[in-house]
């Protein structure tokens, strides 16, 4: 996956689309830090000065869980795999934790927990 974070910022304003970090336009400089070049550039959507991707760290990390979640949906979209019913696409990617797995369950009970009598 070759997505530059060195010149490329990613918006999700009107169906989201990317800009290039440091362009002319006022709003992108904000973007762009020369000490940190591979940072990643997420623009607000309330606020579109605001980089919101500006303060994340460990980017080798977030780096690979991107490439994850991509190469995980372009696999899907080739080859549609037969989800499970209840089971999203985005499970596959972001495993559900016990605590929504249990607020799921209590959802299909009508919010009654277990134990309890109607």
């Amino acid at each position: 996956v070759d997505f530059n974070y060195v010149t490329t910022g990613i918006s999700v304003r009107h169906d989201g689309f990317y800009f290039a970090k440091g362009s002319s336009a006022t709003t992108r400089k904000n973007f762009w830090n020369s000490s940190k070049p591979f940072g990643l550039a997420v623009e607000n959507p309330l606020d579109p000065t605001a980089d919101v991707g500006g303060g994340a760290f460990r980017m080798q990390m977030i780096r690979r869980v991107f490439e994850h979640a991509f190469k995980t949906l372009l696999a899907y979209v080739s080859e549609p795999m037969v989800a499970m019913e209840g089971e999203s696409i985005l499970a596959m990617i972001i495993p559900p934790t016990e605590e929504m797995e249990r607020r799921s369950l209590m959802k299909m009970m009508g919010g009654r927990r277990d134990g309890e009598v109607e």
